[in-house]
């Protein structure tokens, strides 16, 4: 390890060099900042000497590269002009030196010591604070899924309930269509000479039914002109219903209380409570 000297004059340096000792002549902040650098990268300097001016006209930055270098050691000497210290002041300053050097490398290592101690407690309370974030985070999902499953089942039924009414409603009004047009076609039929065949045929079942006993038989009143063909063919006297039972006949027998209907209206009912459409949409009622 060497010395080496940073001078503000050239005498200092002269009497250095004799002694061995290289160096430089430096007068301003930044030649003096650049010169320290280049020694302190130096490895083979261990001590860098200073002559008193720059410690008195730049304390802060020889302060500073003390605080942030421990090697290599800065002392200051005194110039041509002499100097005030002690006749020791450089065993002492390096004395001084070392205990600083020693006392911040201890206040490191335990500077060092409780910011490793906080950072494994801090790490350990991340981990459980992540550990429980997770299990939090877990049951959330799973309570946000069971109420996205409740809320489609719930949709899905009162979707399902608002299709069943809709097709319902479209049902009954199918339902009726088809029973108006059934009417119509009835009312077609009933103008035509196989329905006249047929009001003969009601008649003649319900006489055999009556076992030629008494009986009171009604046609509709829209078959008012078809009665005295029917009593023709027939040879059974009939009445005009004041009830208008759209057609077909009715026949009641007093003596044992019974009504024979073969009107198409009560046909007509029977047929429209039965009826229901296929493929499971219900009865249209």
């Amino acid at each position: 390890m060497k010395m080496y000297l940073i001078s503000d004059n050239v005498d200092t340096l002269t009497g250095l060099r004799l002694a061995g000792v290289d160096g430089v002549v430096v007068h301003e902040r930044n030649e003096l900042r650049e010169e320290l650098e280049n020694a302190m990268n130096d490895k083979e300097v261990g001590v860098i000497l200073l002559t008193e001016r720059f410690g008195r006209e730049f304390p802060d930055l020889i302060n500073e590269i003390k605080l942030q270098r421990t090697m290599p050691l800065l002392i200051e000497i005194p110039d041509r002009h002499g100097t005030g210290r002690k006749k020791d002041f450089i065993t002492s300053y390096v004395k001084i030196t070392r205990l600083q050097e020693s006392a911040m490398q201890e206040a490191r290592s335990k500077g060092n010591a409780i910011v490793e101690q906080h950072k494994k407690a801090l790490t350990h309370v991340f981990e459980q604070h992540k550990a429980e974030a997770l299990i939090q985070a877990d049951t959330r999902i799973k309570a946000e899924k069971t109420s996205v499953k409740q809320q489609l089942g719930m949709a899905n039924s009162k979707a399902a309930l608002e299709l069943k009414r809709e097709l319902g409603a479209a049902q009954k009004r199918l339902k009726k269509q088809l029973f108006k047009e059934v009417e119509e076609k009835l009312s077609a039929y009933m103008k035509t000479e196989k329905y006249q065949d047929l009001l003969v045929k009601y008649i003649e079942k319900a006489v055999a039914y009556s076992d030629r006993g008494e009986m009171t038989i009604y046609v509709n009143p829209t078959d008012a002109d078809k009665k005295a063909y029917l009593e023709e063919k027939t040879g059974f006297t009939l009445s005009i219903s004041k009830e208008d039972f759209i057609g077909g006949i009715r026949a009641v027998i007093p003596e044992r209380n019974i009504l024979v209907d073969y009107a198409f209206k009560g046909a007509l009912e029977r047929e429209y409570q039965k009826f229901a459409f296929g493929g499971g949409m219900g009865s249209g009622r």
